[in-house]
């Protein structure tokens, strides 16, 4: 059979043109992606370009012992026919350019497969599961010569290979799920955007390091993109407006250097002064002469190009929110203007006196020096002076402080990058003594080398509280002023700035201790940190799936919480943690017993009691005396005690759950039926032989979904016109969140992704054609009053019983139980 390998190729992308000529150590990306196919048996080489790329190409082909075909630009499927027409081959093995990492070990693997056992009975075979842009597909020649003529549709004759596998009614397509040592579905090798190329970029530097040679193996590369400062690229925005110091610009480079980020550098938006020509920005020369140039860019990236965007910003104002915080996960460092809102995660190191809450403040992510003085010192004589007012100084504070130490012995280091202006202001009398200089490498690790530090509110401050180093502070402003005494920092006004108010400090040096005390909460690392953050998850409104962020509700550690503005379902908007719940067998052993004292199973009888008045709310709204045989499909069935409650009620009782070994349980202990499966892919017809179910409940489960929108039309849909669909969920209204909001959001599980509140429980459901019918509250606790609480009002109480019995009257339960009716199906609008 003769095989050809046909790669494809254009220079016109639209995210990243000429990406083909993209150099990767000093080999065009094109290049790469040969070499790798070159590794696969095949009786000839094909590059499939359009017309005007063939020139620029041709080089980079020969040069690979790749023959090079032009065809039409927009027309690929065309193209590859019309190569296939002139080389008469039976196998077509199909990969793209823009993939420098194409595991060739896996193509010549499927290849093989294919050739020895599918070749006459499937059209097109590929495997899934591997990483976006190392995978190929192979086809049958003949058969898209055939997809040719039966289609039209411009995807097809776009991607090549939707013509045969969209079209299952003319051509069989297999999907093998990848051998194991080429799964990984999650990662993402291809080049389609500048994060990618860095991304590439990477993975060839720590592989050529380790003296490995390229085209790298499968294994390698699979190594490479699981290093989280590989995998995940984030984007770093500072400040770089003129006034508001070099700061901003130097942490951000450090991060980006920890996290192989990439520095955007805004001129165009920092760059100019409203209504002027003049320019607004920092030199910041100095700051990046040390930093990766390809790393730094100065146009607007595409969104959700960067897995994290991180803006150090001092304070960002409306256009810079509108600006950036659409650019894709967005966190926000010691951001102090109005337009924090539409964040997705606010976090604040430096403290401060904000009004709003972050979702952390820790200013343990301020670097501790390694190097320290062994306690504070206000007995030893001050000889050694540092000062350091940033990159810029603006307020001109470094040259007020010089001249009052013309009469003492100290020995000043001055630290400005304006060092001329600054040699010529130094008194004579100090000359021998003042040392100017540009910058300190590494400078929290020579603080403590210094008696005393003369600077301004930020890092360096902090820096020599964690060093033990007796600090100085200059106003740069009434805010940084109000900050420094509430921290307890020694901090002079302009004003005060003079030669006797330096030597009273001079002569009490216990000032010169701050005398707030600053613990740090636990060991972190915000380059570590961030690199956490980027492999979290954004989420939607899980009822109208809309993009749009909605209103923000609440920040917790972990967790952002909106409300949708359309159809008010709180949610979970952003979450560093919720993809970490499996629902296994650890999940009903180890989890819930940790929150009920016991296993699931030990507690099974106690939980079937709770779902007997459950099956007897559904027996009132349908009107009936029992089950009556009728099926009742349940949702999450753990371990079947509701559908034990059902079936001695007289209902059939169907069950699903995605953990295996509760389904287990179901079928082989209590002997019901049951599958394993989420909810919306269930087959009611293969998997329990009916049509339509008279009842679906879901306990304690719908908090749990995601995508609430395809369930709850997957309910609608399956069930009879007037069946009942009851469900039980914590109540987002009840008196929990209501006594402390922030708690009752701290230690909401982190799978819960919907938080419904029972006032709004009619208005959510309605548009999936249900009616609610019954609404039981439970989970009172009025122990959890702060009346309650501060009079110590125990349970046996009259005053005790009457709050309860009014708790329930209000509906002012923690958790509520709905029973709602079917009245319709879903109509489009719906």
């Amino acid at each position: 059979m003769r095989t050809i390998i046909i790669v494809q190729c254009r220079l016109s992308s639209t995210r990243l043109p000429q990406k083909a000529l993209y150099q990767l150590d000093n080999d065009a990306l094109l290049g790469w992606a040969l070499k790798s196919m070159h590794k696969v048996n095949a009786d000839d080489y094909f590059v499939a370009c359009d017309v005007d790329s063939k020139s620029e190409l041709a080089p980079v082909s020969c040069m690979n012992d790749f023959k090079i075909f032009a065809g039409s630009k927009d027309d690929v499927l065309d193209r590859f026919c019309r190569l296939i027409e002139c080389e008469n081959p039976d196998i077509v093995v199909r990969a793209t350019a823009d993939n420098p990492f194409l595991f060739y070990d896996a193509a010549q693997e499927l290849l093989d497969l294919y050739k020895e056992k599918y070749f006459d009975s499937v059209d097109y075979i590929t495997f899934s599961g591997i990483p976006h842009g190392s995978g190929i597909e192979i086809f049958k020649a003949s058969s898209l010569l055939k997809a040719r003529t039966l289609t039209e549709l411009p995807y097809d004759h776009e991607h090549v290979g939707p013509s045969l596998y969209n079209h299952p009614e003319n051509f069989k397509s297999l999907f093998l799920p990848a051998p194991a040592q080429y799964n990984a579905p999650q990662l993402r090798t291809t080049i389609d955007t500048y994060a990618d190329y860095l991304r590439a970029c990477d993975v060839i530097e720590m592989l050529k390091n380790q003296g490995i040679s390229s085209p790298y193996k499968s294994k390698d590369v699979l190594k490479c993109y699981k290093i989280p400062s590989i995998e995940k690229k984030i984007l770093y925005i500072p400040s770089i407006k003129a006034t508001q110091g070099t700061g901003h610009l130097r942490r951000c480079v450090e991060l980006a250097k920890k996290t192989h980020g990439v520095l955007f550098l805004d001129e165009e938006n920092f760059g100019i002064k409203e209504g002027s020509s003049e320019k607004n920005l920092i030199d910041y020369s100095d700051c990046i002469s040390q930093f990766d140039s390809k790393r730094i860019i100065k146009k607007l990236p595409l969104q959700n190009e960067y897995d994290l965007v991180v803006c150090d910003l001092f304070k960002m104002s409306e256009k810079d929110s509108f600006r950036y915080l659409n650019l894709g996960k967005t966190v926000l460092i010691d951001e102090g203007s109005d337009y924090t809102d539409q964040a997705d995660f606010l976090l604040d190191i430096i403290p401060s006196d904000l009004k709003r809450t972050g979702n952390i403040s820790n200013p343990g992510f301020i670097p501790s020096p390694e190097n320290v003085n062994s306690s504070y010192s206000i007995n030893k004589a001050i000889k050694k002076v540092l000062i350091s007012f940033g990159g810029e100084d603006p307020a001109g504070l470094t040259q007020l402080f010089i001249p009052l130490f013309v009469e003492t012995e100290c020995m000043l280091t001055v630290i400005s990058a304006k060092t001329e202006k600054l040699k010529d202001a130094v008194p004579a009398l100090l000359k021998s003594r003042v040392q100017i200089i540009q910058r300190i490498e590494n400078l929290k690790e020579h603080l403590c080398e210094y008696d005393l530090v003369i600077t301004h509110y930020g890092f360096t401050a902090f820096e020599c509280v964690y060093s033990n180093t007796p600090v100085l502070l200059a106003a740069t402003s009434k805010l940084h002023k109000k900050l420094s005494d509430k921290y307890g920092f020694t901090c002079l006004t302009k004003k005060e700035i003079t030669k006797k108010k330096l030597f009273e400090l001079l002569n009490d040096r216990s000032k010169l201790m701050p005398s707030f005390k600053f613990e740090k909460t636990g060991d972190v690392n915000l380059s570590s940190y961030l690199l956490t953050l980027a492999k979290a998850t954004l989420y939607n409104c899980p009822i109208c799936r809309q993009s749009k962020k909605g209103i923000l509700v609440e920040r917790t550690i972990h967790h952002t919480f909106r409300q949708c503005p359309d159809c008010k379902m709180v949610f979970i908007s952003f979450s560093d943690d919720s993809e970490s719940v499996k629902y296994e067998k650890s999940y009903f052993a180890e989890e819930y017993k940790k929150q009920y004292g016991k296993t699931y199973l030990e507690d099974f009888e106690a939980i079937k009691k709770n779902c007997v008045g459950r099956v007897s709310n559904i027996d009132k709204v349908l009107k009936i005396k029992n089950g009556s045989n009728k099926s009742i499909l349940d949702i999450g069935c753990a371990y079947g005690p509701f559908l034990k409650a059902a079936s001695d009620d007289q209902w059939t009782p169907l069950g699903s759950d995605i953990a295996v070994d509760a389904i287990e349980y179901v079928k082989s202990t209590l002997g019901f039926k049951a599958t394993n499966a989420s909810f919306a892919d269930i087959d009611l017809k293969k998997e329990f032989g009916i049509e339509e179910l008279d009842a679906v409940s879901m306990w304690y489960v719908i908090e749990h979904i995601k995508d609430l929108q395809s369930t709850l039309t997957a309910v609608n849909k399956m069930l009879k016109k007037g069946g009942i669909f009851a469900f039980s969920t914590p109540n987002a209204a009840g008196l929990s969140r209501k006594v402390n909001q922030h708690a009752f959001f701290t230690n909401s599980p982190k799978d819960h992704y919907s938080l419904w509140q029972l006032p709004d429980t009619q208005k959510y459901l309605k548009r999936f054609g249900f009616k609610v019918c019954k609404i039981v509250p439970t989970g009172i606790h009025p122990e959890r009053i702060p009346f309650v609480q501060k009079n110590h009002i125990s349970p046996d109480k009259l005053t005790f019983k009457m709050l309860k019995i009014l708790m329930k009257l209000k509906k002012n339960g923690d958790t509520y139980e709905v029973y709602c009716q079917k009245i319709s199906g879903i109509t489009d609008e719906q």
